[in-house]
């Protein structure tokens, strides 16, 4: 997904009660943002008017 050009949004371990696959996901280099849970909504909203048209 990331080397086709989408956002990856991943959960910051701060919020997360596993960190197992966003922490492998990180560990990648494929990650755009780090979201705390609770601001997950908010981000994937912004990350969709970012996309082009």
């Amino acid at each position: 997904m990331h080397q086709a050009g989408g956002i990856n949004l991943t959960e910051h371990e701060d919020s997360c009660v596993v960190y197992g696959m966003p922490r492998a996901a990180v560990n990648l280099g494929v990650v755009d943002k780090l979201v705390k849970l609770d601001q997950m909504p908010k981000a994937l909203l912004e990350a969709l008017a970012e996309l082009p048209k």
